[in-house]
């Protein structure tokens, strides 16, 4: 006790307010502490509470007296026990010290006897101030809060520790509600404690505190409501309201099973589930969440509601409400905010390479930037672009849709699993589709030699795509049964016979049976089909020589079904020739 009065001392002997006291890291803890506990009992798997720790809510330390503000002297009233200082300033400057007794009297020697309990500290300057001048020849006068009275409030229910505290006038109801919780109780001696404790036995750990509901009961009989939520998450002192002489904290238990909650998601700073007050409302409920974030769309915010006949949702202008253009909506417990996010357009990059004239990287409006508009960005082809090699790389994307690395190890055997188990292919079907499956390389389908032309289909592009433009080296590559396997320059109109010319043509072992990879596309193309194109490769295929075992497996057959014909026939005839 002397140490606090110590405390108060320095903070006020020379200032006509009242000073503040620093915060304690072990009162941070406490209420951290306590903030996850309640949080974690109708909050299961959500992170609000760890989010709310690193908020540092509680900047006050209660082993003296922590202060919001200064003290405001037209607001602060007397009442017994608070002590005053009054200076007198002159050509011998006087300080005179008082403690307004149980009747409410403040006696200054040699200046005279005051009433002023219910009065504020500016309306007693007055009086005193006029009766100094009658004493004493001074050119001012100053009046502070020298230390305020204390008195008890009782706080009763979901608390460690009930019955009486101390408090004064400058104690809000937040710290009374920890010290009950911590065991910090401030009794002035032992003795009070230990009878404290028998009359108002510890509560059961079983309870769970409201911190929303709790109720200050006045001495003359009226109400207030307290709700440290919205305090800590607000400021709003309002919801944790001044003590006085007489109060009764009464803290209601949550009674988790039948806990009436309000929740609001989507784009705000902190989406979580809300013990309900019968004084919320979506903006409340938007505060306590610390507003939105950057890409709300808050014009069309949804409420959905339980109702008798089911769920009914509400479509609501917070955007107006917070304007103060639209009233207030009332919620009701169970009700659950969506905020919604913009529908904006994803900003993201593609890479070009090759043969433009200016390859790098493009800033695209993912999902509506084209194929052709990059291209025209990077300056166009150059000449010696291979447009029919030309291809689009689709990075593999997570189910967020972010593109993943290039080297992005992908579970192709699940894949490929789960799309055989999902259809109804037979066996050739399901060799087939192993095989094309294996060759996937995330490819856009994308014809660039029609890029321009009026009937070219229009390819529009994604964040991290990548666009490779090969270079033409003007060949032809030749292999098979051919003299001299390898490139041969590409000449425009050539038939493919002059390219096998050009590498020493065809060897005995042709089948002559000869077949064009187009370059790009790499269909396999009969001779006939096509025209020779740079980067086509041309395949001269071998005979195949046949085993002893496999020409007769081929035979059998055949004279399994010719012998099968003539007994048939024979057979026929025996019929045919009875008389």
């Amino acid at each position: 006790m002397t140490r606090y009065l110590m405390m108060l001392a320095l903070c006020c002997a020379a200032t006509p307010v009242y000073g503040q006291s620093s915060s304690s890291s072990g009162a941070d803890e406490r209420r951290s502490s306590m903030m996850n506990s309640y949080f974690s009992s109708f909050s299961k798997g959500q992170t609000a509470a760890d989010r709310l720790g690193l908020l540092n809510l509680s900047p006050e330390t209660f082993q003296s007296i922590p202060l919001e503000e200064t003290i405001n002297p037209d607001e602060y009233v007397l009442g017994a026990g608070d002590v005053v200082e009054v200076n007198l300033y002159g050509t011998f400057p006087l300080s005179l010290r008082g403690m307004v007794s149980p009747e409410g009297t403040l006696s200054l020697r040699t200046v005279g006897a005051f009433a002023v309990s219910g009065k504020t500290l500016s309306e007693i300057r007055k009086v005193i101030e006029t009766a100094s001048f009658k004493q004493y020849k001074t050119s001012d006068i100053s009046i502070s809060l020298h230390q305020p009275r204390t008195f008890f409030v009782m706080i009763t229910g979901a608390v460690k520790l009930q019955g009486q505290q101390v408090a004064t006038p400058l104690d809000r109801a937040d710290k009374i509600f920890y010290q009950a919780n911590s065991g910090a109780a401030s009794q002035p001696d032992p003795a009070q404690a230990a009878v404290a404790r028998r009359l108002y036995p510890e509560t059961p750990n079983a309870t769970q505190a409201s911190l929303r509901n709790i109720t200050i009961k006045r001495k003359d009989g009226s109400l207030e409501q307290v709700d440290l939520i919205r305090y800590f998450l607000t400021g709003d002192r309002q919801f944790n309201p001044r003590l006085r002489e007489g109060d009764v904290i009464q803290v209601p238990n949550l009674q988790l099973e039948n806990m009436e909650l309000v929740g609001i998601n989507g784009a705000v700073q902190l989406p979580a589930l809300y013990e309900y007050s019968k004084n919320d409302s979506l903006s409340t409920l938007y505060k306590l969440s610390l507003g939105a974030t950057k890409n709300a769309d808050l014009e069309h915010v949804q409420i959905t509601r339980r109702t008798e006949q089911g769920f009914e949702k509400l479509d609501v202008n917070l955007s107006k409400i917070l304007a103060g253009d639209s009233p207030d909506i009332a919620l009701k417990p169970h009700d659950r905010v969506q905020v919604r996010l913009k529908e904006l357009s994803r900003i993201g990059n593609v890479t070009v390479r090759g043969a433009v004239m200016y390859p790098g990287f493009f800033a695209i409006e993912s999902q509506k930037t084209t194929l052709q508009e990059v291209i025209a960005l990077a300056g166009g082809f150059t000449k010696e672009a291979l447009l029919s090699g030309a291809r689009i790389f689709r990075k593999p994307k997570t189910e967020e849709g972010v593109p993943l690395p290039a080297n992005a190890p992908q579970d192709l055997e699940f894949i490929r699993s789960q799309l055989i188990r999902a259809g109804d292919l037979d066996a050739e079907e399901i060799a087939n589709f192993n095989l094309e499956l294996g060759a996937r390389r995330n490819y856009v389908s994308a014809d660039f030699r029609t890029l321009n032309s009026p009937n070219g289909s229009t390819v529009v592009l994604e964040d991290g795509d990548l666009i490779i433009v090969p270079r033409d080296a003007g060949t032809v590559y030749v292999f098979g049964q051919v003299a001299n396997p390898g490139y041969v320059k590409f000449t425009a109109g050539q038939s493919y016979k002059t390219y096998i010319a050009l590498s020493g043509g065809e060897t005995n072992e042709s089948t002559g049976d000869v077949r064009i990879l187009k370059a790009g596309s790499y269909d396999w193309k009969f001779a006939h089909e096509t025209t020779v194109e740079s980067g086509d490769w041309i395949f001269v295929p071998k005979k195949f020589q046949k085993t002893f075992s496999q020409q007769m497996l081929e035979i059998t057959p055949v004279v399994t079904i010719v012998s099968t014909v003539a007994t048939l026939a024979l057979l026929i005839f025996q019929v045919f020739r009875q008389p």
